[in-house]
């Protein structure tokens, strides 16, 4: 049996002289497992503090602030039941819910309800989570005003959100954002979330944050707090009433936190096809060749490759292999027999793949073939996008007709060459054109989601630079192009580790780093940061590469060499802490201790499952360092020794072939 109990502590009626003193509500109820909670109330005409209560522990936790921008009108206890629509709803997501609120306040004026907070518990019909998990949902029908609500950050350390170079999270400053998937320089504070929009937050005292798709989102954070506001502006279309939902989590700490939101994230086993993508390594074309790429090119590439006795693995063909932009038709001036070309890979020992992107440029041939399957402006004219490549027409995946067609014509290419997958390019929101002129869409990460969707059918050997709300999908979620320099700021060797870090935390499973040593988009990498970088890679879940090894010497062929092979070596173990949905693959060390301070400031080791923990060397001219040992008893994997955690080690000899990696013992 369930109770609920509804207190209004002041009087009835605020006389206007008074609106700026807050009156309390409070709501006291039990969940099915016979716990008391408690929500407090503290409203104001244009305002509300909502705080938690567990009766257990009688503590007060997990509160937020609500602002409606102006004033919303008298603050009540809902007389009605709950009002969001039910097609808010999406197949059995109604059922996780308490039908009824357990905790409803609401601000009238004129006898219209303006704005309205309702609190579900959610019901735990699977035992997948054991924590206090409640849907949060904001109802603001005064679009004319920006309703957000703020999570005060005190001491915690704020993880999730956007993945970018800075961590934790409250690094990455961000004011009044779109939440919206772009390119560009994402350290601007109003500029975009860049190639990842995963609507998910937790903090390390325990709260978790997953806001549901389909609302205007802006998003601020820093030091102090993490704000969401909802607003009918630009790059979003107007809607009639704004609705803010969320998963809200109160568990103990960030691993808590991240289990609470991740409870239901994918379970399903690595297939065979994917398995030989975390264990192989990647040979990309882009680094080392850019876009003049030709047959001849690819076969001298695989050819020394099995010269210097690498390991064959994937060979990515990047960019530049078809006729134009957008065409998906091989150039056969430099691609004579392709079909040829992938059979010879494959005797080699190698799978081959593609890159494709939903671009269709202006100077080629089938923009004018192709404009039904492009986005247009409101006048019917085929929109005009600027990406790296020149100017462009965005293939539009929104359109049945057009996602049929274009998932049929790369079927096809596959097929008829025999190609064994793709690397899908792009895809970000902000490259639709005139969003921010004609905000043609009520959610624009809706285009990202549903490219992710289409690369996702073409097996988990797929791999994606984009992602919205798509942490479920089961690919292979690359990070951002990196810059070949030893920098976090500039997306150098620093970022990968931080950026796989805030991955891994919004709930991807198979994260690809970028390629060893950078892109090269300025100097190329000397022969220490070549090698820290193969280190720092060896126990990511792959290794990709691209500039060549044996532009070196000997010692940078054989140490790269070592570290395929330890990669290859541990790559079972890694599969099945893969097929092990209870732990991340690549996880930060507060993993093992979410209550110590050093670990969930760490930003330069991680741990893989919770069995190996990896320090590579990241700074340049450095042969020993810092590791932080999380709790537990430990092996030096490099000279066998027990190490009981926790425990710092100032100053671990790591001369330039030796990558520090530690062993966790189970007991």
């Amino acid at each position: 049996m369930k109770l609920i109990l509804f207190l209004v502590i002041g009087s009835a009626t605020i006389d206007c002289c008074l609106s700026d003193i807050p009156r309390l509500f409070t709501t006291t109820f039990r969940t099915p497992g016979n716990s008391k909670h408690e929500f407090q109330f503290q409203a104001l005409k244009d305002s509300v503090k909502v705080s938690h209560v567990k009766h257990a522990t009688n503590e007060l936790r997990g509160s937020f602030n609500i602002r409606f921008g102006h004033s919303a009108g008298e603050p009540e206890m809902c007389r009605t039941e709950a009002s969001v629509s039910q097609k808010s709803c999406k197949g059995q997501h109604c059922h996780e819910y308490e039908r009824r609120a357990v905790a409803c306040l609401q601000w009238s004026r004129h006898d219209r309800t303006v704005s309205r907070i309702e609190i579900r518990n959610k019901v735990n019909r699977d035992n997948s989570t054991n924590h206090d998990v409640f849907k949060i949902s904001l109802i603001h029908r005064n679009v004319e005003s920006d309703l957000s609500v703020c999570f005060p950050l005190g001491s915690e350390m704020l993880y999730g959100g956007s993945v970018a170079n800075a961590y934790p999270s409250q690094n990455i400053i961000k004011d009044e954002a779109p939440f919206v998937t772009g390119e560009g320089d994402i350290s601007k504070v109003s500029q975009w979330t860049g190639a990842v929009a995963e609507r998910k937050w937790i903090t390390s005292g325990g709260r978790g944050i997953h806001v549901k798709p389909g609302s205007p989102l802006f998003v601020t954070q820093n030091s102090s707090d993490l704000c969401l506001s909802v607003s009918n502006r630009p790059p979003y279309s107007e809607v009639s009433t704004v609705l803010l939902e969320y998963d809200f989590c109160l568990t103990k700490n960030a691993k808590e936190a991240w289990q609470c939101l991740n409870s239901e994230r994918s379970k399903a086993p690595l297939p065979p096809e994917s398995e030989y993508i975390l264990k192989e390594p990647i040979w990309s074309t882009w680094v080392a060749y850019k876009t003049n790429i030709s047959q001849q090119t690819v076969m001298d590439f695989a050819a020394s490759i099995k010269k210097y006795g690498l390991r064959m693995g994937v060979m990515e063909i990047d960019d530049k292999w078809e006729t134009c932009y957008g065409s998906q038709l091989i150039n056969t001036t430099t691609f004579p027999n392709a079909k040829q070309m992938v059979e010879d890979l494959h005797k080699m020992g190698a799978k081959v793949t593609f890159w494709v992107h939903p671009f269709v440029n202006v100077d080629c041939s089938s923009f004018q073939q192709l404009q039904e399957h492009l986005f247009a402006y409101p006048n019917g004219t085929v929109g005009v996008t600027t990406w790296w490549n020149g100017q462009a027409g965005l293939v539009n995946f929104l359109q049945q007709n057009t996602y049929e067609f274009f998932t049929e014509r790369l079927k096809t290419f596959k097929k008829d060459y025999g190609v064994d997958g793709f690397k899908f390019d792009a895809g970000e929101a902000y490259y639709i054109p005139g969003l921010f002129q004609f905000t043609p869409l009520n959610y624009p990460n809706e285009y990202t989601n549903t490219y992710v969707k289409l690369a996702a059918s073409f097996g988990q050997t797929t791999e994606v630079r984009v992602g919205a709300d798509s942490a479920s999908m089961d690919l292979f979620q690359r990070l951002q192009d990196t810059n070949s320099d030893w920098t976090l700021n500039n997306y150098g060797l620093k970022s990968v580790i931080t950026s796989s870090l805030q991955l891994s935390i919004l709930g991807f499973r198979a994260i690809m780093p970028d390629m060893v040593g950078g892109n090269c988009y300025g100097p190329p990498p000397d022969k220490e940061l070549f090698i820290r970088w193969v280190q720092l890679t060896t126990f990511l879940p792959v290794m990709q590469f691209s500039y060549h090894p044996w532009n070196f010497d000997k010692e940078t062929i054989d140490i790269t060499k070592r570290y395929i092979d330890l990669h290859y070596n541990y790559s079972s173990r890694m599969v099945n802490i893969f097929n092990t949905a209870e732990v991340p693959l690549i996880s930060p060390v507060w993993w093992l201790d979410p209550d110590n301070p050093v670990a969930l400031r760490t930003t330069d080791q991680f741990l893989v499952g919770d069995e190996i923990l990896v320090a590579p060397v990241v700074d340049k001219g450095t042969y020993s360092r810092s590791v932080f040992i999380p709790s537990g008893n430990w092996t030096d994997a490099n000279n066998g020794q027990p190490i009981k955690g926790p425990l710092i080690i100032p100053e671990y000899p790591a001369p330039i072939e030796k990558l520090p990696y530690f062993i966790r013992l189970k007991s």
